[in-house]
C-alpha cells in the first residue's frame, strides 16, 4: 500500500508551479493518484480491521463489515444533519456554525473509528471526503483553519514521523538491498505501470513519462500510511525508515523529471 499510493495535494502544488495544469497528462495523473489512493485506504482500512480482529471466521467478516456500516452511518449523519447546519449558515451570512459542526464530527469520527478498531485518521479522512462539496465549505475552511493546520499541525506531524525513523537501523548491505527492492517496486514499477497504462490510453511518449514522474509523487499520504503502519507494529522500525526514505527520494525526484520530460513535450510539439 505505501509503495502505490501518491500525494494528491503534493503533486496538485508541483503541477501548479509547473504550469502543467491545463495538460491531459497532469489531468489524468492527478485522477489515477485519486483513485490509486482511495483504494489504498480502503485496504489499509482492511489491514487495520485484521490487526486488531480476534481469530475466527465471524469475527473476521464481522471487523471487515464495520468499516462499511460506519462509511453509511457517517454518510447519513452528513445529509441529514450538516447540510443542514451549512443552509442555516448561508442564510446567516456566517459559517461559525457549518465550522463548528464539520469539526466537531471530525473529532467525533476519529474517536468512533479508533473504539471499532480502525485507525482514527480514517474516522477524519471520511467527513472531509462526504463534506468537501458543501456550499462554500472549502472557501471557509481555507480562510479560518487551513493555516492553522499548516503552520502548526503539519510540522507536528513531520516531527513525530522523523523522530519514529532511525537511520541507525538502515546499516549493512541488507538493508540498502531492501532499499534497492523497495525502490524498483516503487519508483520503476509505478512509473512503468503508469507509462504503459498512459501509451495504451494514447498519450503520446512524453505525456505518459510525465504521467509515470508524477504519481511517483507521495510526500506526506505515505508518511501517514507508514505511521499507522508503525503505530500498529504492522511494519518494523528499519523497514519504516526506509520506505520513509523512499518517500522522501521519490518525492524529490518528480520536479526534475517533469521539467525534463515536458520539455521533450514541447521539443515534439514543435
Amino acid at each position: 500500500i505505501a509503495l502505490s499510493v501518491s500525494a494528491v495535494p503534493v503533486m496538485a502544488r508541483i503541477v501548479l508551479d509547473l504550469r502543467i495544469d491545463k495538460s491531459n497528462a497532469a489531468a489524468i495523473a492527478l485522477s489515477a493518484a485519486m483513485v490509486t489512493d482511495l483504494c489504498g485506504w480502503m485496504m489499509l482500512a482492511a489491514i487495520t480491521s485484521l490487526s486488531t480482529a480476534d481469530a475466527g471466521l465471524a469475527s473476521l467478516v464481522r471487523t471487515l463489515s464495520w468499516p462499511a456500516v460506519y462509511v453509511g452511518v457517517c454518510l447519513l449523519v452528513s445529509r441529514l444533519i450538516l447540510r443542514r447546519l451549512a443552509g442555516l449558515s448561508a442564510r446567516s451570512g456566517s459559517a461559525t456554525l457549518m465550522l463548528t459542526g464539520v469539526i466537531g464530527f471530525v473529532f467525533i469520527s476519529a474517536w468512533a473509528t479508533s473504539s471499532l478498531g480502525l485507525h482514527s485518521a480514517f474516522g477524519a479522512l471520511i467527513p472531509g471526503i462526504l463534506l468537501r462539496d458543501l456550499p462554500k465549505f472549502k472557501e471557509q475552511w481555507n480562510v479560518d483553519i487551513d493555516g492553522f493546520v499548516r503552520v502548526v499541525l503539519m510540522p507536528v506531524f513531520f516531527s513525530y514521523a522523523g523522530l519514529h525513523a532511525s537511520f541507525t537501523a538502515v546499516d549493512g548491505y541488507a538493508s540498502w538491498l531492501y532499499f534497492c527492492g523497495f525502490f524498483c517496486c516503487g519508483f520503476i514499477g509505478k512509473f512503468g505501470g503508469s507509462y504503459l497504462g498512459a501509451r495504451i490510453g494514447g498519450l503520446a511518449r512524453p505525456d505518459a513519462a510525465i504521467v509515470g514522474s508524477l504519481m511517483n509523487t507521495r510526500g506526506l499520504i505515505e508518511l501517514v500510511i507508514l505511521s499507522i503502519g508503525l503505530e500498529l507494529n504492522i511494519l518494523p522500525q528499519g523497514v519504516y525508515t526506509i520506505l520513509v526514505m523512499l518517500a522522501l527520494v521519490t518525492t524529490a525526484m518528480t520536479v526534475p523529471l517533469v521539467r525534463f520530460f515536458n520539455r521533450n513535450t514541447r521539443a515534439v510539439l514543435v
